[in-house]
């Protein structure tokens, strides 16, 4: 994922740095991840509300 990621901001920057676009995917990936998490927390004690 976080490769991917870093290959299609490569294709739009055309930064030569690949590992800073690698890192930089990477985080992103783990945004998306935490703010997934946070949605199904979210979710979870909204259904558990009686």
């Amino acid at each position: 994922m976080g490769f991917l990621l870093a290959e299609n901001l490569f294709k739009l920057t055309q930064v030569p740095s690949i590992t800073h676009i690698y890192r930089e995917g990477n985080a992103c990936a783990d945004k998306l991840a935490t703010s997934r998490q946070i949605i199904l927390v979210n979710l979870l004690s909204f259904y558990r509300a009686p």
